[in-house]
């Protein structure tokens, strides 16, 4: 895999975007609690590459990362960000456009295991996905 920094791409990238690993209303992170908090301790260092990799990927403008092969959009709005560190991980969520800069919003974590995202990860991200915009409002 490439270098994702700014020089990578030749270009002053414009709207940069954060990603936010959202809490439910207990305040415990979906992705912590269902994935990462899951990692046995060997695993330390795929959980230090998720988040190395998310921040290099963070570099790039919002379209750039589209246009890439790390975000891909599945149905309802809904986002999966692919990553691969050693093993095939992947994140469900959704990009809000209410901000000054792009927010991916994530709502679901997994180990990648067959080639179609479970429907049951897709079902969390939905709820999960209506839960947040009753609360914030609905995304543009």
């Amino acid at each position: 895999m490439g270098d994702l920094s700014d020089s990578s791409l030749g270009t002053t990238l414009p709207d940069l975007w954060t990603v936010d690993f959202a809490s439910g209303p207990d305040g415990i992170c979906y992705a912590d609690k269902e994935f990462l908090d899951g990692l046995h301790s060997q695993d330390h260092v795929t959980f230090e590459r998720v988040f190395d990799r998310i921040n290099r990927v963070t570099a790039w403008d919002i379209d750039s990362v589209f246009r890439s092969h790390y975000l891909k959009p599945i149905d309802n709005g809904l986002v999966e960000l692919r990553l691969s560190v050693g093993s095939e991980v992947r994140f469900l969520g959704f990009v809000s456009y209410d901000a000054p800069s792009p927010i991916l919003y994530i709502v679901c974590g997994f180990r990648k295991k067959s080639q179609a995202i479970p429907d049951r990860h897709i079902r969390h991200a939905l709820e999960r996905k209506q839960l947040i915009e009753s609360i914030r409002g609905p995304t543009k």
